[in-house]
């Protein structure tokens, strides 16, 4: 997987033996954040009938609360895989979590069907537990206690894969004032994952459920955006223990695949991110990107979550903390943790630069801008800050600015492509037709597979007349265009493409 992967398998030998060390979490879990980054890069890029980008938006719209959105983007990818089951286990959470009870309980029944389970009762099909585990949940939600316990009496705790299918039987068997079967299976689950937070959570929350004599209440505990994100790769390694699936492909072995499956179903971040390190390459199947970087945010969640109990008034923990928010794609709470550090510690071109960048996915220039200009003053010879300035300022038609600092940073760092292209297109804008094509040309020669300085080129040359390089430079914009879907993807999500 290259530099990054490599960084990453660094880090995680430290932390072995280093275990303690805070900072090496925080390393942890950004660089698989940065590695998570780059596979729904490819994901985004796959072609628009792919299935996995719908789900990827559907994965990322539940994980901000957005749940209409995610489950208009779950029907659209379910409409090109109709067979795939974790896609429609993801849109019958959906529905559950929003309140569609109804759409709920059909997702899950055909769920079912396409597991092979006719009955969620009488057939015993392996692996299909967390689906009969919801639809026992939303069967009490919708005042079925009957039919619900019976699809709880059913099931054998000592069976279940995961913690969170333990999590699931806890909710309903509560919420149902089966106190004896929670207990039961609170049991087995400790046993099965001795240490697991969110069960151990459930020691103090089923007496106080008992206490309250709370029946018909759903007690779910809070899950965070990033482990939301991940719920749908948990969901096909607990559903499937054979080798023919999308997470088994990536590994070069059926054993490799069970070994880390049972880390990972354990919540063993560092065990499975040392399997995950020592995979050769991103997918380039965009399901199989979309479960590594799934994968990915999980361990970069587990990772804040070991900083967070040991460390949890360290600065890292709070990085790590807004950076997990910021993947997940809460801004504002990762927003409000900067800004608290920001008044806290003073400026840092660290924090400035994870400010701006918050503002700019929102497109809100006036704060990006402000940040920016703070990180310049610390930073007055960065190039990437004078370009990101240079590119605010055009989407705020104060061309003449952008053009002054575009002209810094391509004197500041001659080799950068985006100072280039910037200065030619605020001189073309300018009517300086000489300079914007000796800028783009300078560009086209630094990147000389990226196809954005040919179009220029195309424009000025089509307004001074000259048809046949116009003509030739459209032809070689749109040679290149239909090769630059990923760079446009990752284009999109930094503040200035820079490899």
């Amino acid at each position: 997987m290259g530099r990054l992967a490599e960084a990453f398998e660094a880090v995680l030998k430290g932390l072995t033996l280093e275990p303690a060390r805070p900072e090496g979490y925080y390393q942890a879990g950004k660089t698989a954040l940065d590695l998570a980054a780059a596979c729904y890069d490819r994901v985004m890029a796959a072609p628009p009938a792919s299935p996995y980008r719908h789900q990827l938006e559907g994965d990322r719209d539940v994980a901000q609360g957005l749940m209409e959105t995610g489950i208009k983007s779950y029907r659209k990818a379910l409409e090109l895989a109709p067979q795939d089951l974790t896609i429609r286990f993801s849109l019958a959470n959906a529905c559950l979590e929003s309140g569609k009870l109804t759409e709920a309980e059909a997702e899950l029944r055909e769920s079912l069907k396409l597991a092979g389970a006719r009955s969620p009762i009488v057939n015993s099909v392996p692996y299909t537990t967390w689906i009969k585990l919801r639809l026992a949940r939303v069967l009490a939600r919708e005042d079925r206690p009957t039919e619900a316990k019976q699809v709880l009496g059913a099931l054998q705790p000592g069976q279940f894969q995961a913690p969170e299918e333990f999590g699931e039987f806890l909710v309903c068997a509560s919420s149902l004032g089966s106190e004896k079967a929670a207990a039961h299976a609170l049991e087995v689950g400790l046993a099965r994952f001795p240490g697991d937070s969110e069960l151990g959570q459930w020691k103090a929350k089923l007496r106080d459920v008992q206490a309250a004599s709370g029946h018909g209440k759903d007690t779910a505990l809070e899950t965070g955006g990033s482990a939301k994100i991940a719920q749908g790769v948990r969901f096909l390694a607990a559903s499937n223990l054979e080798t023919d699936n999308r997470l088994a492909k990536m590994f070069s072995s059926p054993q490799e695949y069970r070994g880390f499956r049972a880390a990972f179903l354990r919540n063993d971040a560092v065990s499975s991110g040392r399997m995950i390190s020592n995979l050769d390459h991103l997918p380039g199947e965009p399901g199989e990107a979309l479960v590594l970087g799934s994968l990915l945010q999980w361990l970069s969640y587990r990772f804040y979550e070991k900083l967070a109990t040991a460390y949890p008034e360290s600065e890292a923990a709070e990085k790590l903390a807004a950076e997990n928010l910021s993947s997940a794609g809460q801004q504002e709470k990762a927003l409000e943790i900067y800004q608290a550090m920001l008044e806290r510690a003073g400026p840092s071109p660290e924090l400035l630069r994870a400010i701006a960048r918050i503002y700019w996915t929102q497109h809100k220039w006036d704060e990006a801008l402000k940040a920016l200009e703070s990180l310049n003053q610390l930073d007055p010879y960065d190039p990437t800050t004078l370009v990101n300035l240079g590119r605010i300022c055009s989407y705020k038609q104060d061309h003449d600015r952008a053009e002054r600092y575009f002209e810094r940073a391509s004197k500041r760092d001659p080799a950068m492509f985006e100072a280039h292209l910037g200065l030619g297109e605020a001189l073309r804008r300018r009517g300086d037709d000489e300079g914007a094509l000796r800028e783009f040309k300078i560009a086209s020669q630094i990147e000389p597979s990226n196809p954005r300085p040919h179009y220029a080129l195309s424009q000025v040359y089509r307004k001074r007349d000259r048809r046949e390089l116009a003509a030739q430079e459209m032809a070689t914009f749109e040679r290149l265009q239909a090769h630059a879907a990923l760079e446009k993807t990752r284009a999109n999500r930094l503040l200035v493409p820079l490899d």
